[in-house]
């Protein structure tokens, strides 16, 4: 039986006509045209829009629409009686198939029945014996999951064990580190974290605060912490016995502040034995700067109760060093040298001859409010001869 798109491809080409120019005609898409043409079905497209179609093409192609429209007709009629076939064909498999499964089911009953007969007599005990084995595969679960929890405690607590943090107290230091230790920097009054991630080939992988890094052996890394664009931190490495590696730091733009213009214009504050230099603040990192003037100084210092150092300041050189609770420091010569807390001047003037000067500044929560806290600065003085 002949078909409506074999039809109108017929009278389209008959005329001469392109897909294109019939588009055009009928402004009826490409796509839709060639699905007609071939007998497609075309997705979305309802019936009455589909005869309108062939209505328009045989309008453009001069051709009596009724012939066209009486071959799509015969061409539907057939279709669904051949939907209807196959319908009947699936009804017949559908209806073997429930046959089928209506005889397992009655054998599966008639089982059943055979078996509940047999064991008549244990059915009062099969209540607890369900009972007795959901308890077991339960402490099971509970004894496996609490197992595998105890040994991941375990893993984790070895691992923070291991794990050491290190304060960079200077403007530059180095640190004997092994992989998972940090190393925290304090910059421009904040602090930022180093974490040593890997090391593998020659090639150092670690992280400061969300940013990641590699650096090769020999080479030099410069980092932007703050995000201005400009380098604030040199990295470079080496590495050390066993597992360690020696990893040095030095902070590229340490601050701002001309400490210099600030010691020539501003108050200096007499400190004594017991002074209190901030009140009712919120806790901030400690920071004391000191530069060596006239001749040279010898420092010594505890940082928050634990790390140690000590250095020799030349004449013109000086030294940031960084607490977040306490700073013990301890300054041979410090009548020439010059002092600052947290951007406060110090006079360090006093009347011995020879000494050397030992500050505790700490801080310490303020009576009043304990969200507060103060900066306080205990002061004595050790005389040498």
């Amino acid at each position: 039986m002949k078909k409506v798109g074999s039809f109108l491809k017929e009278k389209r080409l008959s005329l001469g006509f392109s897909l294109e120019l019939v588009s055009e005609k009928t402004n009826v898409g490409l796509m839709i045209i060639k699905k007609i043409e071939e007998g497609e079905p075309v997705p979305f497209l309802a019936e009455v829009h589909l005869k309108g179609f062939i209505r328009n093409f045989c309008e453009v192609y001069g051709v009596d629409e009724k012939e066209a429209l009486s071959l799509y007709e015969d061409e539907v009629s057939l279709a669904r009686a051949k939907l209807v076939e196959q319908n009947s064909i699936l009804t017949l498999k559908e209806k073997t198939k429930m046959s089928r499964q209506d005889e397992n089911k009655e054998t599966m009953f008639r089982f059943m029945n055979f078996v509940g007969k047999r064991f008549a007599y244990f059915r009062k005990y099969f209540i607890f014996i369900v009972i007795a084995i959901l308890i077991l595969g339960l402490s099971l679960s509970l004894f496996f999951f609490y197992r595998n929890a105890s040994v991941k405690e375990t893993e984790v607590s070895k691992e923070d064990e291991n794990k050491e943090t290190y304060k960079m107290n200077s403007v530059e230091a180095s640190f004997d580190l092994k992989v998972m230790d940090t190393v925290r920097i304090f910059f421009n009054s904040k602090y930022y974290v180093f974490a040593f991630r890997d090391y593998r080939e020659k090639t150092i992988f670690f992280t400061v605060d969300t940013f990641s890094y590699q650096l090769d052996e020999d080479k030099t890394a410069n980092i932007d912490m703050d995000g201005d664009g400009t380098n604030d931190l040199l990295v470079n490495f080496k590495k050390g016995n066993g597992d360690l590696v020696y990893i040095y730091f030095k902070l590229l733009d340490v601050s701002a502040i001309d400490y210099d213009n600030l010691w020539e214009t501003a108050q200096k504050i007499l400190v004594g034995y017991d002074y209190t230099l901030l009140s009712y603040k919120d806790k901030e990192p400690i920071n004391v700067y000191i530069k060596a003037t006239k001749l040279s100084s010898y420092i010594s210092y505890i940082v928050d109760g634990s790390r140690q150092g000590n250095l020799t300041l030349s004449p013109g050189k000086d030294i940031s060093i960084y607490a977040d609770d306490a700073l013990e420091i301890s300054i041979g010569n410090y009548k020439s040298v010059r002092m600052f807390v947290n951007q406060i001047p110090l006079n360090l003037s006093l009347d011995h001859d020879k000494f050397s000067l030992t500050k505790v500044i700490k801080w310490v929560k303020d009576p009043n409010n304990e969200t507060k806290s103060n900066l306080v600065i205990k002061d004595y003085v050790e005389k040498t001869d």
